[in-house]
């Protein structure tokens, strides 16, 4: 029946042609081979795909010969075939020949012709076609090893590749210093995948600095949460004094983790416009907004931030109380004697029946401190050994730490460098990674030994 199927690869239906060289497929025929060769030019794709599928499991030696002109099929899927097809035979011949499929539009193709010259133990002769081949392999941040070379390729790839491999690309474009890079991450902004803006935004922050204001502004009102989180801290790491009033905003998003980055970037612009916000933060639902509001105003500074630390003492959150004990000293050591203080303290003297025993203990040592109130044991250690579990202190303490990283004292950032490397706690690898580009040496060091303990 070899006649019949051979006639039915000249039919005028492309249902049926590809149909027959399915049957040439599942069952290889050399006796095929003359007349399976001018289905390769073939005016649909599928069939053109079976056909090199269908050659390729011949064994005659002209065969890698007639699967050639598959490599400059226009259908990636026929390419991709095809290489596979080619796999079988001599390589060597071929390398030549596939090499510019490393530069192919579609990322699939880039893959198979990589992973072909790869077993054909083929080495790069030059830096451009070695960031191609990496690139092609998803080895994005060792092609931007090779600087400036690596860029087309990797433009490319942001443009084809799958987005799982999208947030790789932008972070290792972020490595290359090229005005082009910088055009590119712009663009890459607007992007639908939110975790690509991300990387975007975290990638235009390291490479240029306090100059990626002006870029990154506009993304505070992205419709992602995550990425206007982003771009908040982002604009606190660059010190972007002309942020503070749109981060001041932000403090009222409906996102939590927005509320929190905005808190924490205000805090290191000092920026005393934001206090009376923060005070009322300080009533948010999250602890960890409220603790980021908290560190925020003793970041600022200014004594009139004071009132709403003090009555943050109460707070139902342990990690937020101690906070805004330490950030009272750190404000004015005599913060007791501010008016600020004096109203609140009123306030505070009159909540201690209100609160659980372990807040009413806090409470009451402050205003016995202060001649306002009488110290008491606390009620239940129970529920303070619970809240002083090691997780929580650890909280605590790389809270306090984040904020003395940022000190004005250069020995006390140096110290808070020191103590993170120490707690290996994974929250303070941005802090860390900024602190490598201190104007201390003795901090900048520090800090890289710290890093080092994180890995």
């Amino acid at each position: 029946m070899l006649w019949v199927v051979q006639r039915q690869l000249t039919s005028k239906n492309a249902v049926v042609r590809r149909k027959a060289v399915a049957r040439f497929v599942a069952e290889p025929n050399p006796r095929a081979f003359d007349s399976l060769l001018p289905r390769i030019a073939d005016e649909d794709p599928e069939v053109r795909r079976l056909a090199v599928a269908a050659l390729g499991k011949l064994p005659e030696p002209e065969v890698a010969e007639a699967l050639l002109p598959g490599l400059l099929d226009p259908e990636p899927e026929v390419v991709q075939a095809t290489l596979v097809a080619l796999k079988k035979r001599e390589p060597d011949q071929l390398i030549p020949k596939v090499i510019p499929l490393l530069r192919h539009p579609e990322s699939v193709v880039r893959t198979h012709a990589a992973q072909f010259l790869d077993q054909a133990k083929w080495h790069p002769e030059n830096r451009s076609d070695e960031s191609w081949f990496l690139v092609a392999v998803h080895q994005f941040g060792r092609a931007a090893e090779l600087g400036a070379t690596a860029f087309p390729a990797l433009e490319l790839a942001l443009a084809s590749v799958p987005p799982r491999f999208g947030i790789a690309v932008v972070k290792a474009l972020g490595k290359i210093n090229d005005p082009r890079t910088l055009a590119l991450l712009k663009k890459t902004l607007g992007a639908d995948d939110p975790g690509v803006c991300i990387a975007a935004v975290e990638s235009i922050c390291g490479t240029v600095g306090e100059k990626s204001t002006s870029l990154i502004l506009p993304v505070l009102k992205h419709a992602n949460g995550q990425v206007r989180a982003a771009a908040a801290e982002c604009l606190g790491q660059v010190r972007a004094q002309e942020a503070a009033g749109p981060l001041r905003e932000l403090l009222e998003d409906p996102v939590w983790e927005v509320r929190k980055h905005a808190a924490e970037a205000l805090g290191r612009l000092a920026d005393p416009g934001s206090i009376e916000k923060l005070g009322r933060l300080l009533e948010d639902t999250d602890d960890d907004v409220r603790e980021a509001a908290v560190m925020a105003l003793a970041g600022i500074g200014d004594r009139r931030g004071i009132g709403s630390l003090v009555l943050a003492l109460k707070d139902n959150s342990s990690g937020v109380r101690r906070l805004a004990a330490a950030s009272l000293s750190r404000i004015d050591t005599h913060w007791s004697t501010s008016p600020e203080a004096h109203a609140a303290l009123e306030i505070l003297k009159s909540s201690p029946e209100d609160l659980d025993s372990s807040r009413r203990y806090l409470v009451n040592e402050v205003l016995s401190s202060f001649g306002l109130g009488k110290a008491e044991m606390p009620l239940s250690f129970a529920g303070l050994e619970k809240e002083a579990a090691p997780g929580s202190r650890k909280k605590l303490a790389v809270g306090l730490l984040l904020t003395l990283i940022c000190d004005p004292d250069g020995e006390l950032r140096q110290a808070a460098a020191l103590a993170l490397g120490k707690f290996a706690d994974e929250q303070s690898r941005p802090a860390l990674l900024r602190a490598q580009s201190d104007p201390n040496p003795a901090v900048r060091h520090t800090a890289t030994a710290a890093l080092a303990s994180l890995r």
